[in-house]
């Protein structure tokens, strides 16, 4: 049996990521089971990117870049706490962790075996027999519907525009270029880099990033680089000294339109 189809397998599930973004998840300090999964979920489902203070680490499927610090609190333990548990998977070989002089990038060991790129039976759209198969985004923040035939398989030939599946905690909408044409900033992106960039008003400065493509059509990104373009856009304003002085301005600007209603 090929080991990327653990579908027919007893003892294995999907999950979708979404859960792991859920109030109900993180509703309380985590169990050290409930942790694990949840380091499997915020891992690469494919190579790309991750950002630390504006600055871009590439990352492998499989890998995180999330400090113990942004862990614990994440988790609500204690930061001796977390280190201790990472150290013991380490130990334990279901993890690598690689020190930078940025951050620690993790990597989870046999990351296929956990979420494999395709499952035993069916499709995208499930099977026969009602099993369903997940189908992952590359990071939380990226979550699109893609155009499917009768039997359920990507219609590369199709030349319609995608369409964007909005999250319920979607804040801010952004026109993109390519199949999919628009891309959803999350309440989930935004509070990673609350955590990230202290006294930041990350969401004000996405709101100057978007009026910005609107104004500059030719140059918007497509879907799956918005992320990586707000990540460096929040790095050269907090470089420039501008990203304190944002969220004053929106607070200004506001105050103005209030007082001529």
């Amino acid at each position: 049996m090929a080991k990327n189809k653990p579908s027919t397998e007893p003892n294995w599930f999907a999950v979708n990521r979404s859960l792991i973004e859920s109030d109900l998840w993180q509703s309380e300090p985590f169990t050290k089971s409930q942790a694990w999964i949840d380091l499997i979920g915020l891992a690469r489902f494919s190579d790309g990117f991750g950002y630390k203070r504006g600055i871009e680490i590439p990352l492998k499927r499989g890998q995180l870049c999330w400090s113990e610090v942004k862990l614990s609190a994440r988790w609500s333990w204690s930061r001796g706490k977390t280190k201790r548990f990472l150290n013991d998977l380490e130990t334990k070989q279901q993890i690598v962790q690689q020190n930078t002089n940025v951050t620690t990038v993790t990597s989870i060991v046999n990351y296929e075996r956990y979420q494999p790129y395709s499952t035993a039976n069916g499709t995208a759209n499930g099977t026969a027999d009602g099993q369903v198969t997940v189908q992952q985004a590359d990071t939380k923040e990226e979550c699109y519907k893609e155009k499917t035939d009768n039997n359920g398989k990507k219609n590369k030939h199709s030349s319609e525009p995608q369409e964007a599946t909005k999250p319920e905690d979607a804040v801010l909408t952004f026109p993109t270029n390519g199949e999919v044409k628009e891309w959803h900033l999350r309440q989930s992106k935004l509070d990673e880099w609350a955590e990230t960039y202290e006294g930041i008003d990350a969401l004000s400065i996405c709101k100057v990033a978007r009026q910005w493509i609107l104004d500059n059509p030719t140059k918007k990104k497509t879907a799956r680089g918005m992320s990586k373009f707000l990540g460096a856009w929040i790095g050269r304003e907090i470089n420039s000294g501008r990203g304190s002085q944002v969220k004053s301005l929106f607070r200004k600007t506001e105050e103005k339109i209030d007082v001529v209603v």
